[in-house]
């Protein structure tokens, strides 16, 4: 009887297999259908007129979903969504639309509408690299860090008699410069000291037997800013700014923090470590890996690192 059983078991499970295959012509209730999910979009600093609507209110899993945005004049949106640790994304057109890949559950769309002047993490700025770090301890005149794009250095050769001592990477490789020369405690650590650290650097790093002052990391950015001799000036991003600066030590951990170290990550940085331009000591100064969590790391300052500039402006 167990044989005999087991036999019409086989039977019927094929007959059903038969009955839901897709490819059975006769099929018209076994077609299986994934789940969908709902979605809301929460707005915030929309002004009159203005609106953001999605193609759907429903979708599956890996669904494209369409979002439409209606923009006044000078304002753009920041669309972000749960479960996608990426750049939010951001519309700017009057009309414009941006899209995403429905996530597996409920979804709730964040959209904050915004003038066109404001700037957050991730966002591209005016000159053509990443905002790092937005410093709102006044509120009325907000301070925004832009790190620059990668190949800031463009794609002149460096002008150097000894074209060896700057090696091709997504940085240049550079020394800090003035080994044996202290800058006389005139650089700092803190985010807002990046800019003055240069100017020291410029100033009092000269005369190293280690190598000469144009081979100095915070020259290379000095001549990149425009303000150098034009034979070796770099263009750095899309308008050639001239207020670039080499980041002090808190400056580059927040580079590294809210670009590097982002998923997925932004910027397209080296994994090793960058100069900063604050000085440890007269042989040293301090350097951020990117590999680690690292910070408070020094290299004599003869050896060469890479370095990205940074550059700090308002809206105001």
């Amino acid at each position: 009887m167990k044989k005999i059983l087991i036999k019409l078991i086989s039977i019927t499970s094929i007959m059903l297999i038969g009955l839901i295959s897709c490819d059975n012509p006769t099929n018209k209730g076994f077609v299986y259908s994934p789940p969908t999910y709902p979605i809301k979009i929460e707005i915030t600093g929309s002004l009159s007129g203005e609106t953001i609507t999605a193609n759907v209110s429903e979708a599956a899993w890996g669904d494209t979903v369409t979002l439409t945005a209606n923009l006044n004049t000078d304002r753009k949106v920041r669309v972000s969504i749960p479960g996608k640790r990426a750049t939010p994304q951001l519309i700017t057109d009057d009309d414009g639309s941006s899209f995403f890949s429905m996530p597996a559950g409920n979804t709730v769309v964040t959209a904050e509408f915004i003038d066109i002047s404001e700037f957050a993490i991730g966002d591209d700025g005016p000159a053509g690299g990443l905002i790092f770090h937005v410093d709102t301890t006044d509120p009325l005149n907000v301070v925004y860090y832009e790190a620059a794009p990668v190949n800031w250095e463009g794609d002149s050769i460096w002008d150097d008699p000894n074209p060896e001592t700057v090696t091709r990477h997504k940085d240049p490789l550079i020394p800090w410069g003035g080994y044996g020369i202290t800058c006389n405690n005139t650089t700092g650590t803190a985010i807002g000291t990046g800019k003055a650290n240069t100017a020291s650097l410029i100033t009092h790093s000269h005369g190293s037997t280690q190598n000469e002052p144009e081979h100095t990391a915070a020259l290379m950015v000095h001549y990149a800013d425009g303000t150098g001799d034009s034979t070796t000036r770099r263009i750095i991003g899309d308008n050639n700014y001239a207020d670039w600066f080499l980041p002090s030590l808190e400056e580059l951990i927040l580079m590294r923090e809210n670009l590097y170290d982002y998923n997925p990550s932004l910027g397209e940085f080296d994994g090793t470590s960058y100069w900063s331009s604050s000085e440890y000591n007269d042989n040293d100064a301090s350097r951020v890996a990117f590999y680690n969590t690292e910070t408070d790391s020094t290299y004599q300052k003869y050896q060469k690192r890479p370095v990205r500039p940074a550059r700090s402006f308002t809206t105001n």
